[in-house]
């Protein structure tokens, strides 16, 4: 198995983390096999090579917004996708950390919504 460490000491969103990867080699169309598998059909993305404060990298923007999902709607995308189930379990109990994170930061009770955290870049 190969790992990558991520040093987010200032934190770090979806879109970096893909660019990252396509800038490791990752071939776009092994994320485009991935958000078919969990529902997200068409979705058309642009990678261009950027240069930001002396460092190079890979920037990948989305071109057309799938609609936000909520996280029971993200599980159940998830739950219904051709994922083996070891990533089903994966991807459901990291959306459930996220869902905490969120209810904690913004001290909600009732139902979280994820913003950002609804689109394709963050269910990948």
């Amino acid at each position: 198995m190969k790992v990558a460490y991520f040093d987010c000491f200032a934190g770090i969103s979806g879109d970096m983390i893909l660019g990252a990867m396509l800038d490791l080699g990752l071939p776009l169309e092994v994320l485009k096999e991935g958000w078919e598998k969990v529902g997200f059909k068409d979705v058309k993305v642009k990678v261009q090579r950027v240069r930001r404060k002396g460092l190079g990298g890979m920037k990948i923007n989305f071109e057309a917004q799938a609609p936000r999902r909520g996280p029971e709607e993200m599980k159940a995308l998830i739950g219904r996708s051709s994922l083996s189930p070891w990533a089903k379990e994966l991807a459901s109990r990291a959306l459930s950390r996220l869902e905490e994170a969120e209810r904690k930061i913004h001290r909600l009770k009732g139902k979280v919504h994820f913003h950002e955290l609804g689109d394709p870049d963050h269910i990948e």
